[in-house]
């Protein structure tokens, strides 16, 4: 990274030897063991390579790319399937496969044709943390869920109002839908 070498070489500066100073830089701090005598561009650190994608963030793009396609595509059957059971519909858990089904029938009838006017969600993807920083503490209305395990979608429409998509863990690098708000 390039500020792990920003420190190395301030670190490495500052050790190094001043022009009348008695205080020579340590054989460790110094390369081959001539004190002093590099180039700062020769004691920096090269740029690490870039970290590894995080295969749970990929997990939970994934899931919420399937949720938000049948949410667009007003498919409540592939909505139930793609979320949890139960199901979080603004605070109001709702469970059973078939239950859950219905009530997205209902909710999509209510939205009428705008919801599949849309060609596609922007996603964006959050922690816990992210999502109080952005957003503040969560309403009592989501306490049942365990959201501090939860990872958040943040779901902005073209032409209508966004959502926020609440994914929980399924088991290693699994994730589903197990709420929506807005």
């Amino acid at each position: 990274m390039k500020t792990h070498a920003i420190a190395v070489s301030l670190t490495c500066l500052l050790l190094a030897p001043q022009a009348g100073s008695h205080h020579p830089v340590p054989e460790d701090m110094s390369p081959g063991g001539e004190m002093g005598t590099h180039s700062v561009t020769e004691l920096i650190v090269p740029d690490a390579p870039p970290p590894e994608p995080d295969p749970d963030e990929s997990a939970v793009d994934q899931a919420a790319q399937v949720f938000v396609q049948a949410l667009i595509g007003r498919k409540a059957k592939e909505l139930a399937k793609a979320g949890s059971d139960p199901f979080s519909f603004e605070g109001r858990t709702v469970e059973g496969v078939e239950a859950i089904e219905r009530y997205w029938t209902e909710m999509l009838a209510k939205a009428g044709e705008k919801l599949g006017e849309q060609d596609s969600g922007r996603l964006t993807v959050l922690t816990y943390k992210e999502t109080v920083e952005r957003f503040g503490e969560p309403p009592k209305k989501l306490a049942s869920l365990k959201l501090k395990r939860c990872r958040f979608v943040v779901v902005e429409f073209n032409r209508r109002p966004g959502m926020l998509l609440i994914l929980c863990p399924q088991g290693k690098h699994q994730w589903k839908v197990c709420g929506a708000t807005d």
